[in-house]
């Protein structure tokens, strides 16, 4: 379903909720109280949690500007997806997350796929320590699922959907000197996949740089960019080349 919200529209309110909701268009507020948390942006979801639990929204979403919101219930998720839902969700928020690494997204899909398969799910209670401080950066490869990694300081170090680790695969020597300099924690009941650097580069061959200069010759890495080519070739086709296609399907051979 597509929604369309003008400026100030509370989109979600702090109750219970039954559907996730993707921003289509523009932007919306993410609110707690009166204080804004943080903006979502075209592309950005929320509520996705609703799709798999019963529970109180902790956040009000507030439309910015006039907005488009597609939304999905969890009923018709259900009948989509079936019983997994939660499990579905979780493994696109990881494809996402290597999607954005400029590092990562040099992988092929089934390099990727591999990893997720093999990364643990782990669910943490508010509060509890992720990585302790003192221990090596490369100690482990992680993607936030639900809730926020923060610096036992404060400071944010991970949001929902982030990844971690991603630079360290490049130097895990170097990454495994420097160390954490506080602990890090989970800012309210979430859940992390994890995969131990180690097993992360032995799961694509070893080193992740000759890995990617590896898949530039890959079969995938060449589809896609004839794929890519083409799309930029149609759309270069100019208004005379059109008309002579148009000619064409007209019968004039």
């Amino acid at each position: 379903f597509f929604f369309n919200d003008t400026a100030t529209t509370e989109i979600y309110t702090e109750q219970i909720v039954g559907s996730v909701r993707c921003v289509q268009e523009t932007a919306v507020s993410v609110m707690k109280g009166l204080k804004e948390v943080r903006k979502l942006v075209k592309g950005d979801s929320f509520g996705e949690q609703a799709l798999y639990v019963n529970m109180k929204r902790a956040m009000t979403i507030k439309a910015l500007d006039e907005v488009v919101i597609l939304a999905l219930s969890r009923d018709a998720a259900t009948q989509i997806l079936g019983d997994q839902i939660q499990l579905i969700v979780f493994k696109n928020i990881q494809r996402w997350a290597f999607a954005k690494s400029q590092l990562l997204s040099q992988l092929t899909s089934l390099q990727i796929e591999k990893i997720i398969e093999n990364m643990k799910i782990h669910n943490y209670k508010k509060g509890d320590v992720i990585v302790q401080k003192g221990k090596s950066l490369a100690t482990k490869f992680f993607v936030v699922l639900e809730g926020n990694v923060l610096k036992k300081s404060g400071a944010t170090f991970a949001p929902k959907g982030a990844l971690y680790g991603d630079t360290n695969l490049e130097n895990p020597q170097n990454a495994q000197i420097k160390k954490f300099d506080d602990d890090l924690i989970i800012d309210s009941d979430g859940v992390i996949s994890e995969i131990s650097v180690t097993d992360f580069l032995a799961l694509i061959g070893g080193d992740i740089n000759t890995t990617i200069q590896r898949n530039q010759n890959s079969y995938e890495t060449k589809y896609l960019k004839n794929k890519d080519d083409n799309k930029q070739k149609q759309s270069q086709i100019e208004m005379s080349e059109l008309i002579f296609i148009k000619e064409l399907g007209q019968g004039q051979f």
